[in-house]
């Protein structure tokens, strides 16, 4: 039997499914494994997979739970039982859609600063993070969830939807993409051979824009692999065929997924820590990430824009002026860009666009920023209501 060819299309409309699958899922949290993997490679850590297996239905009915009450507006019982919960259980909440209710649950009870500290790790900024943190935060970008893993019975997805089409482990079965298990290895032999600086220019993006060049290192390889899928379509894979000029990965700095430079340099850290490497110095990865990446190309974060909300609630007005001044052209850009992956999906706008316009039409978001007038027009598609 034949392999099942991924096309384009195909993958467009699978990336599509994936993002609303997502914003469905339960990530419940378990301890991380990153320490585990550099103390033992390739042991299995943690709880059974019958305990663990427990341990995540309760979680999730807990969840569910919390969930109900905060649709309910009932907010004091559902900060109580999420704080009671905290009691019992110490992992990050990984459930993005959960946290963002609760901050909206304390900011009604006046309880700003707990709004902003549930909330706050939705946005990835590296600069404040260790490795280890850096890493955390790259593995629930693959897989959803701290401790999460590919088994039989499930592919565990996270917001950057890489196990749509890769592996992560030593002896997986072939699937559509690349196998990333020892990708940083194998990047780091790759720019040196024939196959990739001799690489077809006849490709339809031969560079990441004109003038960037080959990467030369392993992160720099990585970095170009992400924003620019098409300048070296990997052999042998299920995707790949000679008279390809298209791979059918998406670059992940585009709609739907929009990663930003921090969030691709975290699962970078990740990726270098499961093969028992120090990651290079952050300097580094930023280098790698503006050889590919022009500032005006890059994704700007939701999430900080959502965080820069609460500080307004807050009344904290320089710090919600600055993450939305990092942020604001390239979540701009991103809602101003219909998803067209494919001909068959450009009708769909993108996924943003809808939160932008509800928040700039919604009195109770950025009450105190839409009162300066001089601001709002520097912000207009997120603070100057429509008329």
């Amino acid at each position: 039997m034949k392999p099942l060819l991924i096309t384009p299309a195909l993958l467009s409309i699978i990336l599509l499914i994936g993002s609303l699958a997502m914003a469905e899922t339960i990530a419940s949290p378990s301890k991380s494994p990153t320490q585990n993997v550099l103390e033992k490679q390739g042991t299995a850590g943690g709880k059974s997979d019958s305990s663990k297996e427990a341990a995540d239905k309760r979680k999730r009915r807990e969840f569910d739970r919390i969930k109900n009450l905060l649709d309910k507006e009932q907010y004091q019982q559902a900060v109580d039982e999420w704080e009671h919960s905290r009691t019992r259980d110490t992992p990050p909440l990984t459930w993005e859609s959960l946290a963002w209710k609760l901050a909206e649950a304390y900011i009604q009870l006046s309880r700003y600063d707990d709004a902003i500290k549930v909330y706050q790790r939705f946005y990835v900024s590296v600069d404040s993070l260790s490795i280890m943190e850096r890493a955390d935060i790259g593995e629930e970008l693959i897989f959803g969830e701290l401790g999460a893993r590919p088994n039989k019975k499930l592919i565990p997805m996270g917001k950057a939807q890489c196990t749509l089409c890769h592996r992560f482990e030593k002896d997986s079965h072939l699937w559509a993409g690349p196998n990333l298990y020892g990708i940083v290895r194998r990047a780091r032999a790759l720019v040196t051979e024939a196959s990739y600086l001799n690489r077809s220019r006849a490709t339809a993006q031969p560079e990441a824009f004109p003038g960037s060049g080959n990467a030369t290192t392993a992160i720099e390889y990585l970095a170009e692999s992400k924003v620019c899928p098409s300048c070296y379509i990997t052999p042998g894979t299920w995707f790949h065929r000679d008279d390809w000029k298209e791979s059918p990965q998406p670059s992940l700095q585009k709609p739907p997924i929009s990663l930003t430079v921090d969030e691709m340099i975290a699962i970078d850290t990740w990726l270098f820590l499961q093969e028992g490497e120090q990651p290079p110095s952050l300097e580094a990865m930023r280098a790698a990430y503006d050889k590919f990446l022009k500032k005006e190309d890059r994704a700007g974060s939701f999430d900080a824009i959502k965080l820069a909300a609460l500080y307004d609630a807050r009344n904290d007005i320089d710090k919600a002026i600055r993450l939305i001044e990092d942020n604001y052209d390239g979540v701009v850009r991103q809602n101003l860009t219909p998803l067209s992956l494919s001909p068959e999906l450009s009708p769909y706008p993108s996924m943003v666009d809808e939160d932008l316009s509800q928040w700039r039409n919604d009195p109770a978001r950025f009450v105190h920023l839409k009162q300066n007038s001089t601001i709002a027009q520097r912000f207009p598609h997120l603070l100057r209501p429509d008329s």
